[in-house]
């Protein structure tokens, strides 16, 4: 299994080498390249940050559901290893080769003007591709809305669910959705979607250290103030930033929010009910346990 998956990783760098050399042999060679790039505009240090996070993000919500079937956590490891360090920067500089050099995003366009044939193979090669990376996507998508309907009390099958978001997907990828849509998407999520991980952070290590009760989680209350209204403050801070009045030094807005949300937290915590709440339960939380070694 091991020396399968060595060759296919091996067989994927020979793929993109191979077509990186084609397509700078076609536009003058490396040289030309770096030329031409230095000639085109992009996304600052800070914006570029947070559009990584943001595909970070979506594809870690995804690869919880796919990784949680592995055996070990070095296959998780593993599993995220290859996501994340090997193919998303590879897809990337590939992406960014080609339009470079290409001149343009719509390589079926260009693929056309050099030759029918050469069009034909891309295209049944992306169609390919397109079908293995959707059936994970179905998947994830009948786990998200299953439980969503359930809780209105629908009980949907799964594989109705993975028929109509397959319906639905083809559809608006026909009309250009995701196209025109998918890079705001990104960036929102880059800005916005870190501080959701800010009350996480700062009531395991700042708040109580580390210290819960496993037997109250099922006494918990429905909300708590204090993750509500940091939150809510942190993902505003972070999209004021990246579309209102950007940071300084090209700082990353997503993460910058973070932080923010985690001050935030620390700070709000005495000042809501959570923190009473959580003093009564701690409180006789040890005076059992002192009860217990008398």
């Amino acid at each position: 299994m091991t020396h399968s998956r060595s060759n296919n990783l091996q067989l994927t760098r020979l793929w993109c080498e191979g077509g990186l050399f084609c397509v700078e042999a076609t536009n003058g060679g490396a040289g030309a390249f770096v030329l031409k790039a230095e000639t085109l505009g992009g996304l600052g240090l800070g914006s570029a940050i947070t559009v990584v996070v943001g595909s970070w993000i979506a594809g870690a919500v995804m690869g919880v559901d796919l990784f949680r079937f592995n055996r070990s956590a070095g296959a998780v490891l593993a599993g995220a290893a290859a996501c994340f360090i090997f193919t998303n920067p590879l897809l990337n500089i590939v992406g960014y080769i080609g339009a470079v050099s290409v001149g343009q995003f719509n390589y079926v366009e260009w693929m056309l003007e050099k030759n029918m044939l050469l069009a034909l193979v891309g295209v049944l090669a992306w169609t390919t591709s397109l079908w293995t990376t959707n059936n994970a996507e179905l998947y994830c998508n009948a786990l998200y809305t299953g439980p969503v309907f359930w809780s209105y009390g629908r009980l949907i099958e799964r594989k109705t669910l993975v028929l109509w978001a397959g319906v639905l997907g083809t559809l608006l990828g026909s009309l250009a959705f995701y196209q025109i849509f998918f890079a705001d998407f990104i960036t929102v999520l880059g800005a916005a979607a870190p501080p959701l991980a800010g009350p996480l952070i700062a009531d395991y290590y700042f708040v109580k250290k580390g210290r819960y009760i496993a037997e109250n989680l099922e006494n918990e209350p429905a909300v708590r103030m204090t993750g509500v209204l940091s939150f809510l403050a942190g993902g505003s801070l972070g999209l004021f930033f990246q579309y209102g009045v950007p940071l300084p030094y090209g700082l990353p807005s997503g993460l910058f929010a973070l932080a923010a949300t985690i001050f935030l937290y620390v700070l709000l915590y005495r000042r809501t009910p959570d923190a009473a709440y959580d003093s009564a339960l701690f409180t006789a939380a040890d005076r059992e346990a002192q009860e217990v070694r008398s």
